[in-house]
């Protein structure tokens, strides 16, 4: 690859960039995102590619680049993240732009949702957590299981869709 093609990303038609200052702005049918670039970042926007330049630290261009990339699918495809409530009697309301969970506990825990996150209920138990920024939804999903987090022994607990849960045998006296 030449070394001038790998400073080069590519955008979807449908993603506007705007450049002012140090802010790089990404506008897309998902939502807005906004990056702060370091000091030694040089950024050209021209039609459908974003040109990336280096300025003396070039360990940090790989990282720059793979954050451009996220922010870019987030604001075309978007992410998402399933969730799902093991547990009797585990479930989740949402009103009014807040989550309701009722997870055994003698109240209810209630959690607002950060702007830029929609959540979809596809089931009492069970539902799609989507957003155009990676960080803040993981960031979003890992406060919620930290209500109630896989439990080895039953496998009770809020669960990522696909992820797995070592189970561990009980110990029988």
């Amino acid at each position: 690859m030449l070394q001038l093609e790998k400073n080069i990303i590519y955008l979807p038609p449908e993603v506007k960039v705007y450049q002012k200052g140090v802010f790089i702005k990404f506008n897309g049918p998902k939502g807005k995102e906004k990056l702060k670039l370091p000091f030694c970042c040089k950024v050209k926007v021209n039609y459908n590619k974003l040109y990336l330049k280096m300025i003396g630290n070039d360990n940090l261009e790989r990282t720059i680049k793979s954050i451009i990339h996220n922010i870019i699918q987030g604001v075309s495809r978007g992410f998402g993240i399933e969730i799902i409530l093991i547990g009797t009697g585990y479930r989740c309301e949402l009103q009014n732009n807040t989550l309701y969970f009722k997870l055994g506990f003698n109240h209810s825990v209630v959690m607002k949702i950060p702007e830029g996150i929609n959540i979809n209920m596809l089931k009492p138990s069970h539902f799609l957590v989507e957003g155009s920024n990676p960080e803040k939804l993981g960031q979003f999903v890992s406060t919620i299981q930290g209500f109630r987090p896989p439990e080895p022994y039953k496998g009770k607990g809020i669960v990522r869709v696909g992820e797995k849960i070592r189970r561990k045998q009980v110990t029988k006296s």
